[in-house]
Formats: C-alpha cells, structure tokens, sequence
C-alpha cells in the first residue's frame, strides 16, 4: 500500500458504493431530461420555420384567387406604361377610386 493513504473500512466502501449509485441516477436523470429538452427545442425550431414560410409565402400563393375575386386590384397592381417603378400614375390613383366605390 501506498504511505499515507489509510484503509477503507468494508462500511465506508458501502457507503461509498452508495453515493456513486446515487450519482449515477441523477445523471442518468439529468441526460434524460436534456434530451427531452433539446427534442423540444428542435420541434418548436421546425414549427417556427413552417410558420413563417405559410406568413410570408400565403400571401404568394393566395393572390390568383384574392385578385380574380377583387378585379380593381388588377387595374392597380399591373404596371402601366406610364408609370415609374411600377407605381400607379394619378389618373390611374383616381380611377381606382372611382370604381372602387
């Protein structure tokens, strides 16, 4: 034996035993429970994505309906040769006013 290392007592070695048996099943627990939580993490990630594609890909999608059931959105939304950068002239402003109404 080593010099200064004194002798462990049979009892003591239970009561060692005990404690790292105890150990272990708190990190056992311990690893469950971060896998569940890392689990959860990854599904609430995905349904934030999934969320966010319908937001801003619905409107994309939905267009050819919402525009075939509201014809003056078209005289508005399609470019006119007289426009810059895509805006409506004035005239065309006040047309959709008109028959809007």
């Amino acid at each position: 034996m080593d010099e200064g290392v004194e002798p462990v007592t049979r009892k003591e070695f239970e009561a060692l035993q005990k404690q790292v048996a105890e150990i272990l099943k708190l990190s056992e627990d311990s690893n469950k429970l971060l896998h569940r939580m890392q689990r959860i993490g990854r599904i609430a990630f995905a349904a934030k994505v999934i969320i966010w594609a319908l937001v801003l890909g619905l409107p994309f999608l939905l267009y050819p309906y919402i525009s075939a059931a509201f014809p003056a959105l078209k005289s508005v939304s399609s470019p006119s040769s007289g426009s810059l950068f895509g805006y409506p002239s004035p005239a065309e402003v006040q047309n959709f006013l008109h028959t809007g109404k």
